[in-house]
């Protein structure tokens, strides 16, 4: 495979968008419903920034302790989804289930390995 073509994970996030996700969008502006992310502020919230609660950070606050897995991952957006009655997200879960097995897939075709056919120049 030439390496300027896309992955089929990079395919299938390209599909996941186009044909998912931007339609999704179109339809919830045509609806007049608030976009999923706003291109400016919004006049009714305040900011988005707040006072960190601590002014420094611990080992602990850089593990991931809720998702240990693509499709536990997944299944925290399509509950998130469901519980805020968003159910034109919880459309994007097939997608998104093909879209990490096809990572995985990639990830275990290239560990990082050097071919043997390859040298390093110094």
């Amino acid at each position: 495979m030439n390496s300027t073509d896309p992955t089929p994970s990079q395919r299938l996030s390209a599909e996941l968008f186009d044909r998912s996700l931007a339609p999704l969008a179109k339809a919830r502006k045509m609806r007049g419903e608030p976009a999923y992310y706003p291109r400016g502020p919004e006049e009714d919230q305040g900011s988005y920034f707040s006072r960190p609660s601590s002014a420094s950070m611990a080992a602990a606050d850089f593990e991931r302790s809720v998702f240990s897995s693509p499709e536990q991952l997944i299944d925290g957006l399509n509950a998130y989804w469901e519980a805020s009655g968003d159910a034109d997200l919880c459309s994007l879960v097939p997608m998104m289930r093909k879209i990490a097995a096809a990572l995985q897939e990639e990830a275990a075709e290239h560990d990082g390995s050097v071919s043997v056919f390859c040298y390093a120049m110094f």
